[in-house]
């Protein structure tokens, strides 16, 4: 059913409920022998005005506080007393009704003194009058009951505006987190590869005039890794993307190789769950990214271990700049996103000899 139709329903059940309220409480004003002190037809038409006033407190009663004008509920409490005072002990159960509409509209100590005051008040009035004792206790009886009825109704009106203001908020959540996460998969995409082919077209430039064959074939080397980042981001818009985690590593290590690093590297453990391994290919992604773009490295190593039922992965380098010229950006925050999404945490820093370390554990079971 959608949201409409739950509304409409909600809308034609709160009358519904409304007018039997009513009409429960009222029927004494036909079968009481407490007199009448006033025409048939201003009562009936008093009734009208009544229920359709108090259909708005409920329908926007959660409002009314918050807006600050809760006019809908002045005019209901001075119809339903008016009422009762001017058309006799019959009509007792108006005065509850907006008891009960007061109970979710008004804050819990204005509503307490609201039903107070006007509970008391009626029963003095009713005492005072000559009805029968069991006549006063059936209209205080039937006035409790709509009392209770219209504050019930109220409220599941009240928690089913709150679902759906959760249910949107929701929605805006997911779309926003769906946003940060594209975002970070382009991040990390277009970093790592734009980096690699400046890097590459630096080398390149300097072998024309020495070597221009090994030039010409780094110049090959950036072209092909320009359409494979095309590929790739193609391929993150479409959210078909799926990370080799030894691909990574043999593609870390060639690049760092032919940048001057010497980089040694264990082979990456096979049979990884599908939920870790492509978290633990951004994170090869983004360290051989920032080494390449933040340090002065000249050895370089990426190493796996399995223990505890965790597997972590270290990359460390020796090669922190003392004053580097820019900061390590959002893609440590990213891939700590990404790690924490599987359990796993993310730990980095600089080392004592110089070097700097970044460790990265996640839980083979999912938490």
């Amino acid at each position: 059913m959608g949201r409409r139709s739950r509304t409409a329903v909600a809308r034609t059940a709160t009358i519904l409920l409304i007018v039997l309220c009513v009409a429960y409480g009222v029927e004494p004003l036909f079968s009481s022998s407490a007199p009448r002190t006033g025409p048939l037809w201003a009562t009936l038409l008093g009734l009208a005005a009544f229920s359709a006033v108090l259909a708005h407190v409920i329908w926007r009663g959660t409002q009314l506080v918050a807006d600050g004008k809760p006019w809908s509920l002045v005019l209901a409490g001075i119809l339903a007393v008016g009422m009762y005072l001017r058309f006799g002990p019959a009509l007792v159960a108006l005065p509850a009704i907006f008891c009960g509409a007061a109970v979710f509209t008004l804050s819990r100590v204005r509503a307490a003194a609201m039903v107070v005051m006007v509970v008391g008040g009626s029963w003095l009035m009713l005492a005072r009058s000559t009805l029968p004792a069991g006549e006063i206790v059936d209209l205080i009886g039937r006035g409790l009951v709509v009392m209770v009825v219209v504050a019930v109704v109220g409220t599941v009106i009240l928690l089913n505006g709150e679902v759906e203001r959760s249910r949107g908020e929701l929605a805006r959540v997911a779309v926003l987190e769906e946003r940060l996460r594209f975002a970070r998969d382009v991040h990390d995409l277009l970093g790592h590869s734009l980096s690699v082919i400046a890097l590459k077209g630096e080398v390149a430039a300097r072998l024309t005039a020495s070597d221009p064959a090994r030039g010409a074939a780094e110049m090959d080397a950036v072209v092909d890794l320009a359409r494979r980042s095309v590929d790739e981001v193609r391929s993150v818009v479409r959210g078909y993307r799926r990370q080799s985690l030894k691909a990574e590593v043999e593609g870390g290590v060639s690049v760092l190789t032919a940048a001057g690093v010497e980089c040694q590297a264990d082979e990456a453990p096979a049979g990884l769950p599908d939920r870790i391994e492509p978290v633990l290919g951004w994170v090869v992604r983004e360290a051989v990214t920032n080494i390449l773009r933040h340090s002065d490295a000249t050895r370089c190593s990426i190493g796996f271990t399995a223990a505890d039922g965790r597997v972590s992965l270290v990359v460390s380098n020796n090669g922190v700049r003392k004053t580097p010229a820019d900061g390590l950006g959002n893609g440590l925050s990213g891939l700590a996103e990404r790690l924490g999404s599987v359990g796993g945490r993310l730990e980095s820093g600089p080392e004592p000899d110089g070097g700097f370390r970044l460790t990265a554990s996640v839980p083979l079971e999912e938490m």
